[in-house]
């Protein structure tokens, strides 16, 4: 067997820029079992960027937000993929600190659910319902029309760990769950397709 070939990552200006790019890298390497490589992407991701600053994207949102917290949030997805737990908890919780600064920035209510709904997933794979139920509260009650993509995988993610045997016949468990079904009964109809996927989970999409 061919040893996987590396994940290309072209050379661009802006230090932004270049932390997206591995960003998306640790989403890849993950997705295709690098564990160590994946690891490393998300380690310098979050490295000291310095004053550069790309005046093209900077403020725009999508696939050219390359915040810090948005990093963080992507950073999440990609350790709960490698069911790295505290290091999915501690990336969710530096997202949420980063966009604390200015939470009423509109991209904000898109990054800061979904590092909450990261958190809650991490939170439960050891077995801390309470603090998941907690993280997961705010997001449960958005309206429909900010139920995207992203945020209604991650948050289906949730239902996933409370699957978990440890959770059985649990009162709570049982009624989050119910909670996350009716969150995703009256999502945006465009995530409602057969299109959506884990795939949504690295940072794209709403």
């Amino acid at each position: 067997m061919r040893p996987a070939e590396p994940i290309d990552l072209p050379g661009r200006d802006t230090v932004d820029v270049r932390h997206g790019q591995l960003r998306g890298a640790a989403w890849a390497y993950a997705h295709r079992g690098q564990v160590d490589e994946a690891q490393r992407a998300v380690a310098e991701s979050t490295a000291e960027r310095g004053p550069a600053r790309d005046d093209l994207h900077d403020g725009l949102a999508g696939e050219f937000d390359f915040s810090p917290e948005r990093v963080a949030m992507s950073n999440s997805a990609t350790l709960l993929l490698l069911r790295d737990g505290p290091g999915a908890e501690a990336s969710a919780r530096r997202s949420l600190e980063l966009g604390a600064a200015h939470a009423t920035n509109t991209k904000q209510l898109v990054v800061a659910p979904q590092a909450r709904a990261d958190l809650a997933s991490a939170l439960l794979m050891r077995n801390e319902l309470d603090g998941a139920a907690e993280a997961l509260g705010p997001v449960l009650t958005l309206p429909r029309e900010w139920r995207g993509a992203g945020l209604t995988v991650r948050v289906n993610a949730v239902r996933a760990e409370l699957a978990s045997p440890a959770f059985r016949g649990t009162p709570l468990a049982q009624d989050l769950a119910e909670r996350i079904e009716d969150f995703t009964a009256v999502a945006a109809p465009r995530v409602l397709g057969p299109g959506t996927s884990r795939l949504a989970l690295g940072g794209h999409g709403g």
